[in-house]
């Protein structure tokens, strides 16, 4: 970043595309929940991956995500996405139905 002509007191106005990009670019750092993928693993994504693994309805697939799966999601620092470990919730739904 050309911190010569960028101040603490520039103004946003006044910075081009570029400096801006690299300004924000500056700021997000990724982390691990950006969906760095862990060897091993298998992963479904969002709500329709909570329907595929249980063959479950969208009114089923959030109320499980919210009651049951917890532990078993991964949410992205940025945007809502998340991704759901397919062994994690598939151990935490039989836990769950044993202890009906």
């Amino acid at each position: 970043m050309n911190t010569a002509t960028i101040s603490n007191d520039t103004p946003i106005w006044q910075l081009t595309v570029e400096q801006l990009k690299e300004v924000l670019l500056s700021v997000h750092q990724p982390t691990v929940t950006d969906f760095t993928p862990t060897s091993g693993k298998t992963y479904e994504h969002g709500i329709d991956g909570i329907c595929r693994i249980f063959n479950c309805s969208p009114t089923t697939a959030s109320r499980y995500k919210k009651d049951i799966l917890g532990p078993a999601i991964i949410q992205a620092a940025i945007g809502g996405k998340f991704q759901v470990d397919v062994d994690h919730a598939l151990e935490l739904m039989r836990k769950h139905k044993e202890s009906e």
